[in-house]
């Protein structure tokens, strides 16, 4: 019983562990002026399979009006640096 409660876990350990990585993070996470989130999220859907995650929250950062953000490739996509895109994993 023990072992395959064991075995359970460190499976589950690992299919956790790669669906937190699939998401690949191409623009780091930072703070977005709202005046530059319009281009922000331009140059990010400019990438094919990318999009703009926010925390959904708004925050004043030096005064300026700010998302948490970053521009991070879909489910299943790792960023490619020399094509430029988001590629399905393993390619």
């Amino acid at each position: 019983m023990k072992t395959n409660f064991k075995k359970l876990v460190v499976m589950l350990g690992i299919v956790l562990g790669f669906t937190l990585s699939a998401g690949a993070i191409i623009m780091g996470w930072g703070y977005i002026a709202e005046s530059e989130m319009h281009s922000f999220q331009e140059n990010c859907s400019a990438i094919p399979n990318a999009y703009v995650k926010t925390d959904g929250k708004e925050y004043v950062v030096d005064g300026v009006l700010s998302y948490y953000g970053a521009c991070v490739c879909r489910v299943g996509y790792t960023y490619n640096e020399a094509q430029k895109a988001c590629v399905v994993m393993g390619e």
